[in-house]
């Protein structure tokens, strides 16, 4: 699995994991569409206790929360929830792979928020202030309110979240969020039944993945042999190559995983050496030198 399941922390900073809609959904006092009108960075940034005491005791008389940094939200559309017009949230700072979007003044942002005390937090470190675009945007409220009734109403059967996070990997918009969740409840559940894996497969052949959830897809659609599947799988993996949206690990597994649907055992291993002795390989010219040669050798279908 190459989605983020685990992050590195630098000392002193606290580690945290990218949550899918669903979590954030479950755990939120308030869910909305807000504008980062100004940012006060925390202890950890200023670098003086003092300032930070102050901003913090304003936010909260007799708090000592220091460390986090804060942000003033002008709030556009309450998703879930009540909040006034504007407030100020914290968010803390940490360091992880891969880091969230920073919280830029002047950006729009998807925030799930808890109360704490008098104050407001974002949920799940900075991953609760989520970034889409204004084309993806309906695509995660419409996901956001569907996990959000669900999850109001209780006692949310594994089939209605199964379905939830099939319908909501079906968009490359909140791909991540639906396969997130399938992972997470992996030992959970039976295989996905072949239905849901065309389903899945229809998905990727009208909007192919090309950023980190390609190398999941790949591996959920193995199963399925389709000249359509096949086509948009060399789509996908070309632009992946091109963009350089993926790191190398990923792109390495994308390879291989693409690769198993057009190659026997002996000709992957002529094709995409494992470098096991070397962190460093292969590289993405060596990925990219290798895919060349599959098309060259191998009856890869043009996209």
């Amino acid at each position: 699995m190459t989605l983020t399941l685990l992050t590195a922390a630098s000392a002193g900073a606290l580690v945290d994991v990218p949550r899918s809609l669903w979590d954030l959904s479950e755990d939120a006092d308030v869910i909305a569409l807000a504008t980062v009108e100004r940012l006060h960075p925390g202890v950890t940034a200023l670098g003086s206790y003092a300032a930070a005491a102050r901003f913090a005791e304003r936010l909260e008389p007799g708090g000592d929360d220091l460390a986090n940094d804060h942000a003033r939200l002008r709030i556009d559309l309450v998703v879930a929830g009540t909040a006034p017009p504007e407030l100020d949230v914290r968010f803390a700072p940490f360091s992880s792979d891969p880091d969230p979007p920073a919280l830029e003044p002047g950006a729009q942002v998807l925030v799930f928020l808890t109360r704490r005390g008098a104050g407001w937090r974002v949920e799940g470190a900075a991953y609760g202030a989520l970034h889409p675009s204004s084309a993806d945007l309906p695509h995660f409220l419409e996901r956001t309110r569907a996990a959000r009734a669900l999850l109001l109403r209780g006692g949310v059967t594994a089939e209605e979240e199964l379905e939830w996070a099939l319908a909501t990997a079906e968009s490359r918009a909140t791909r991540w969020h639906g396969l997130w969740r399938l992972h997470a409840k992996r030992r959970e559940r039976a295989p996905l039944t072949r239905a849901q894996v065309a389903r899945l497969a229809r998905a990727f052949i009208a909007e192919p993945s090309v950023d980190d959830t390609l190398p999941e897809m790949l591996t959920l659609l193995q199963p399925l042999q389709d000249p359509k599947l096949d086509a948009a799988v060399v789509l996908a993996l070309d632009e992946a190559l091109a963009t350089g949206h993926l790191s190398r690990d990923q792109l390495h597994e994308a390879l291989e995983l693409s690769l198993r649907r057009f190659a026997s055992e002996e000709q992957m291993k002529a094709l995409v050496p494992s470098f096991e002795k070397d962190p460093n390989r292969p590289s993405r010219a060596e990925l990219q030198a290798a895919w060349n040669r599959a098309k060259a050798q191998l009856p890869i279908p043009e996209p």
